[in-house]
């Protein structure tokens, strides 16, 4: 019965917080918003396509292929599946994801609400939330479209049912968290990290002991486990498989550049740390002040757990948390070093981490106020001077970043690329011709046309064959200034390819095969 009444003191405030996060991240993403970056062509390309009956397909392709779409294999389904819902009913592209996002980011912080409140009360679910908000990363993942939001509510669900008191058996919570590993794994490659979870998680209980016999054990396991490998078993056998459709990764031993990318996490981790610090090395002294000022919150709550001084509810917290967050580290780790070199470790891939972090040190910080307020009064209102800093620089940090945002959109829905002449050319270039770009993205995003990606080397046969293809369909190449990594130089490709520069900007230049100079103007 207490449960019962005490649930609806906190749920109701958790509700009307998540129902402000939901119009917090509407407002973020109003135009020229949300932030459009390449990835997100395959979010909104094959929602599109989706919501209209022709499958999970997007609109660029490789520019030997004859069709101008292809189907989606280098992200998961999850994520363009439920934008097409929206789709369906009647919303634009960017409104659908923009209102998933949004549902997303509600979801998160009613979820971290009861997490924390259930492990440590009110003040550390006031003290996580203000943390998970304040932090820029958060700004990042939600104000453009990308699939980050939507996994971190799955993982913030995740986490708070793993925290839920385990009885006897309890098959049904073991199920409900498979369920959540499921949708992470098919909203994003590195949710497998919930399924790691979910099988460390069904051997252990709270203290570290074994959790009942072996056989109960693995059972417990394979329960867990089942939903979310069958569900990637069937999209991977689903997806195509066609020589022309695009591999995910190349399987190999990349340790080359490994140590870039650690010190590359350590900077996103220390602007986090020391929010609007911004010398190098005082952000470095600050960054470890704050990192040790957790190291000793860990030690602090290692020893009372030692001497019983710690609740049940709030260990069960420290080990959800803790199994994750090594789960996913596990992950990402090997996925960097067996799977993709590339793998930065910026805002996007450590805002799991950031979340998970400030679940727990909000929870640990509360628990020490409370122990320590009438015996270190002063060591505890130093720390909540500190917290509260913190917090507020971070907040400064964000709503910088949120007016620079509201200017001007983000990454490729920016003015730059809204009224780029280039963008323009394509959006009345005769209907049915072939377009190849070293932006496709931004070709599509403002004016839904599919375009044909660039070649990547330029050796004499690609060359050779790039001008016969696009001299045989009568296409253009769009040339934009702005470097694409993943090409080669468009303008190096044309004069190489003997095409002719029909039209000149500042941002970019149209080629054509000589034969079709004469009629390009559209």
């Amino acid at each position: 019965m207490r449960r019962l009444r005490t649930a609806p003191k906190i749920l109701i405030p958790a509700l009307l917080l998540g129902f402000a996060a939901f119009w917090g991240v509407i407002d973020l993403t109003d135009p020229p918003g949300p932030g459009l970056d390449p990835d997100a062509l395959a979010y909104l390309g094959a929602a599109t396509s989706l919501a209209h009956g022709h499958g999970l397909r997007v609109p660029s392709s490789a520019w030997e292929s004859n069709d101008s779409t292809a189907p989606l294999v280098h992200f998961p389904p999850g994520f363009p599946a439920t934008i097409a819902l929206g789709i369906a009913t009647g919303a634009t592209p960017r409104n659908a994801a923009r209102f998933v996002e949004a549902t997303a980011g509600a979801v998160m912080v009613v979820a971290v609400i009861l997490a924390a409140n259930a492990a440590g009360g009110v003040v550390a679910a006031v003290a996580v939330l203000g943390i998970v908000v304040g932090t820029p990363a958060m700004f990042v993942v939600h104000a453009s479209v990308l699939s980050e939001p939507l996994f971190l509510a799955l993982l913030a669900l995740f986490v708070l049912q793993m925290a839920r008191e385990r009885r006897g058996k309890d098959m049904k919570r073991t199920l409900v968290l498979g369920a959540i590993a499921a949708a992470a794994t098919l909203v994003r490659y590195a949710g497998v990290s919930l399924v790691v979870a979910v099988v460390f998680e069904a051997w252990w209980s709270v203290d570290g002991s074994w959790l009942g016999t072996w056989r109960e054990r693995a059972r417990r396991a394979f329960v867990a486990a089942e939903l979310p490998v069958v569900a990637l078993v069937i999209w991977m056998i689903s997806r195509p498989h066609s020589e022309s459709a695009e591999k995910i990764r190349d399987v190999g031993l990349y340790t080359i550049g490994f140590g870039a990318t650690i010190l590359g996490g350590l900077h996103t981790a220390s602007v986090w740390l020391a929010p609007g610090v911004n010398s190098d090395a005082a952000r470095i002294m600050a960054a470890t002040a704050v990192f040790a000022a957790i190291v000793a919150l860990v030690v602090r709550t290692v020893r009372a757990a030692r001497h019983g001084a710690v609740p049940q509810s709030e260990l069960r917290l420290y080990r959800a948390t803790a199994i994750t967050l090594f789960s996913y580290a596990l992950v990402v780790t090997a996925s960097r070093l067996v799977a993709d070199p590339g793998i930065p470790l910026d805002d996007r891939m450590l805002a799991p981490v950031f979340l998970i972090v400030a679940l727990r040190a909000g929870v640990a910080l509360a628990a020490f106020w409370r122990a320590s307020f009438f015996s270190h009064r002063g060591v505890v209102l130093l720390t909540i001077g500190i917290t509260a800093s913190w917090i507020w620089g971070s907040e400064d940090v964000t709503a910088g970043r949120v007016a620079d945002f509201h200017a001007d959109g983000g990454d490729l829905a920016g003015h730059e690329w809204s009224a780029s002449p280039l963008v323009a050319w394509a959006a009345h270039a005769a209907p049915g011709t072939p377009l190849y770009s070293n932006w496709p993205a931004a070709v599509w995003f403002h004016t839904a046309r599919a375009t044909h990606e660039l070649p990547s080397d330029l050796d004499a046969n690609t060359v050779r064959d790039f001008r016969a293809k696009i001299e045989r369909e009568h296409g253009a190449l769009l040339a934009f200034t702005v470097r694409a990594e993943d090409y080669a130089a468009p303008d190096s490709l044309a004069a190489l390819a003997g095409l002719v520069a029909v039209e000149r900007w500042p941002d970019g230049t149209v080629w054509r095969a000589p034969a079709d100079t004469a009629k390009v103007r559209p």
